[in-house]
C-alpha cells in the first residue's frame, strides 16, 4: 500500500499510525525556546514510566496499529534504559525515529545504534556558528558535541537529519545550515514555528521571526518550494489530524492528541491505550471538527495556507476554535513572499496584534 493511502486510511479508521513517545522531560540543556517546563521536571524523575511500563506502552501502541514511533524527550539519552526500549520497539517491527541533541552520545553507543536500522536520528542544531548555537542552548560547548555526534552517526551509516527551529536569535543561520546539510548529504528541516510552553508561558512566542523575516524565508524556493502556492480552503475538511492518526504519550503515562493540545485523554497507568483511544468523549468531539466549524477561520480565504494550529490558538488566545496570531502572520508573510499585498482578513485584523494570553484549557462543547 502506498504511504499516502496508508495515512489516509489511518485517519478514516482512527488508527494511531504515528506516535510520539516522550520518555522524559528532563534535559541538561536550557534552550531558550523550549516548550517544556523551565525546570525540565528533574524533580519528577521518579514519576516517569518504568522500563517495564514503557515497554508495555510500546507493545500496546503496536497492537493498536502504530507503525511509526518517534522516541523523544527532553534528552532521550538521560534514560538509562533507552537502548532496551529501542530494541523492544524494533523487535515489534516499528519504524523508529530518535530525537536527541546528540550531546550525550558516546562512541560505544554507535555500533548498537547502527545495528538497529532506525528510521533515523534527528539532531537539533541551531546554527553552523558555535556561538549562536551555544547561546540558544545556554550551554557552552554544546555545538561541538552535537557536531561530533552528527559526524559519528554518518561514519556508522546511521540515517541522520538536522532540524532547526528558527528564532530571531538565529534568523540568519539557515544559509550556513543549508550549506552544511548539502555538504554532508543530510536532510535539513527549518521550522519557523515556535510554541508557547506546556505550562502556558509565552516567552518563546516572542522569539518568533518577524513577519518580514518570515517573508524573506518563504521567498527562498530551496527551503520552501511551495510557500507561495495557494490552496483554496475546504470547509468540509478536518481542521488537522488531531485525534485521528497520531498522538503523544508523555513520560508519566498521559496520552495527548498532540503536543499542542495539553489536555490528557487518559493515563496508561490506569487505562489501556485501546480504552483511551476508543472511548474518550473529547476525542469523538475533536474528530468531528471541520474547518466550517471554526467561527472566524472557517470563512477566511487564507485558511488553506495559513498553517493554523488549534493548539497554538488555545495556548495563546484561550480559544481552540479561534484564529491564532501565528497563522495570520504566517499567511501575510506568504502573501508578501508571493508579491501579493492583499487587505488583511477579519481574522488578521482581530488577532495579528491581539493579546496573547493563556487561559484554562476549555472542554469542547
Amino acid at each position: 500500500m502506498h504511504v499516502r493511502q496508508l495515512i489516509s486510511d489511518a485517519a478514516v479508521k482512527y488508527r494511531p499510525l504515528s506516535v510520539l513517545f516522550e520518555l522524559t522531560h528532563r534535559c541538561h540543556l536550557a534552550c531558550v525556546h523550549c516548550y517544556l517546563d523551565d525546570n525540565h521536571q528533574w524533580q519528577d524523575k521518579a514519576r516517569e514510566l518504568t522500563t517495564h511500563e514503557a515497554m508495555d506502552v510500546i507493545t500496546q501502541l503496536r497492537a493498536a496499529g502504530c507503525m511509526f514511533l518517534t522516541i523523544s524527550g527532553g534528552e532521550t539519552f538521560l534514560r538509562p534504559d533507552l537502548f532496551e526500549l529501542l530494541r523492544h520497539a524494533r523487535k515489534l517491527g516499528l519504524a523508529v525515529t530518535l530525537f536527541t541533541t546528540g550531546t550525550l552520545l558516546r562512541a560505544e553507543h554507535l555500533p548498537e545504534l547502527a545495528g538497529m536500522y532506525l528510521r533515523g536520528v534527528e539532531l537539533s542544531l541551531y546554527s553552523a556558528d558555535p556561538e549562536v548555537h551555544d547561546t540558544i542552548t545556554a550551554r557552552p560547548g554544546s555545538h561541538q558535541k552535537t557536531m561530533r555526534a552528527l559526524m559519528q552517526l554518518l561514519e556508522h551509516k546511521i540515517p541522520v537529519a538536522i532540524k532547526c527551529p528558527l528564532l530571531r536569535a538565529n534568523a540568519s543561520s539557515y544559509p550556513g545550515l543549508t550549506a552544511l546539510a548539502e555538504r554532508l548529504s543530510v536532510r535539513l528541516t527549518i521550522d519557523p514555528m515556535v510554541a508557547a510552553t506546556n505550562a502556558g508561558q509565552l516567552a518563546p512566542v516572542h522569539m518568533r521571526l518577524t513577519q518580514a523575516q518570515l517573508a524573506e524565508l518563504y521567498s527562498r524556493p530551496e527551503l520552501y518550494a511551495d510557500a507561495t502556492a495557494r490552496s483554496a480552503p475546504d470547509p468540509e475538511s478536518a481542521i488537522c489530524a488531531i485525534g485521528k492518526r497520531s498522538c503523544v504519550v508523555g513520560p508519566f503515562g498521559d496520552v495527548y492528541t498532540c503536543i499542542g493540545y495539553q489536555r490528557p485523554l487518559g493515563n496508561l497507568r490506569t487505562h489501556s491505550f485501546r480504552e483511551i483511544w476508543s472511548d474518550t468523549g473529547i476525542l469523538h468531539r475533536l474528530r468531528r471538527l471541520r474547518v466550517a466549524d471554526l467561527p472566524v477561520c472557517g470563512s477566511c480565504e487564507k485558511s488553506g495556507y495559513c498553517g493554523r494550529c488549534a493548539g497554538s490558538a488555545l495556548l495563546e488566545h484561550g480559544n481552540f476554535a479561534g484564529p491564532s496570531s501565528w497563522a495570520c502572520e504566517n499567511a501575510a508573510a506568504k502573501d508578501a513572499a508571493a508579491g501579493r499585498v492583499p487587505q488583511p482578513s477579519a481574522a488578521e485584523r482581530a488577532h495579528m496584534n491581539g493579546p496573547r494570553i493563556r487561559r484554562h484549557l476549555p472542554v469542547l462543547a
